[in-house]
């Protein structure tokens, strides 16, 4: 099969799966297992795919001739994951990419590209449907109010933090590969590179497959105001600069990753708490 027809296939087994409603849905998910549609749905739907493409830079004029071919979208996404951004070449390959499909394909692949499309499947969805390559489902423990779950307070011991007012995020640290950080949104984090390189010197001392919870917050906070400092912190991770810097990650928890991505924790608290502080 060729590219075209490829994604035609694709293209149409996701508008299937869009009109699927209610538990027909994950029949319309399972009736496709094997095929290139759950592959480049995994890519649709996974954090781990970052292709800093939106609808603007799609649309950016350039006279730049493209310098590289790409034999397949899945080769076109491999080439985006290996960029921490994109500059004007890059743009133009990819645009030539997409200019030589058939017409009715450009929407689509721009769309997949930007990851704008909208097939009311979650990660949760397609984790049950295709159990043996899952996902991972990077979402934090939320807090809930004391009084409301007095049972889980009084008469046990609990443990007190410091309550800091900056960005949640998340590191998962695998074995022989890269780390990567998420917000509480399940949105990867990107440009923090002085934090990703101390993640990657402690993957080198041996934490491997696990996940450090925490705040990223100014480094320079003494003597400002608590809402000043998250907007400060906020300023810098969302900003447009492809090296941020001035962020410390302060970490609170940490979790094997066998027990996150089950949401099941058979470590008490206190004890990997132990672990962060020795």
């Amino acid at each position: 099969m060729n590219e075209n027809d490829l994604l035609k296939s694709v293209m149409l087994n996701f508008q299937r799966i869009e009109q699927a409603r209610g538990s027909y849905k994950k029949t319309v998910l399972r009736s496709l297992e094997g095929t290139s549609t759950v592959r480049y749905l995994r890519i649709l739907l996974s954090p781990d795919y970052v292709f800093h493409i939106d609808k603007k830079i799609l649309l950016k004029e350039t006279n730049l001739m493209p310098d590289r071919m790409f034999d397949s979208l899945l080769d076109v996404c491999a080439y985006l994951c290996s960029k921490s951004a994109l500059n004007n070449q890059d743009i133009a390959n990819i645009r030539g990419y997409i200019q030589r499909l058939d017409p009715d394909l450009h929407n689509f692949v721009r769309s997949f590209l930007q990851k704008s499309l909208k097939l009311g499947v979650a990660i949760k969805t397609y984790n049950e449907c295709f159990p043996s390559d899952p996902i991972t489902d990077v979402t934090c423990m939320l807090a809930k109010k004391y009084y409301e779950n007095q049972n889980a307070v009084y008469g046990r011991e609990f443990c007190v933090t410091e309550k800091l007012d900056g960005i949640r995020c998340l590191a998962v640290l695998r074995r022989g590969r890269t780390p990567k950080l998420y917000s509480r949104q399940n949105k990867p984090l990107e440009g923090l590179y002085e934090i990703y390189s101390d993640l990657r010197q402690i993957q080198v001392a041996g934490w491997n497959d696990c996940v450090l919870d925490g705040e990223l917050l100014i480094s320079n906070r003494h003597g400002i105001p608590s809402k000043e400092q998250y907007k400060r912190t906020t300023k810098i991770v969302m900003s447009d600069q492809q090296s941020k810097h001035g962020l410390t990650f302060h970490v609170f928890d940490y979790i094997p990753l066998c027990e996150f991505e089950s949401k099941v924790g058979a470590i008490a608290y206190i004890s990997r708490r132990g672990v962060l502080e020795q």
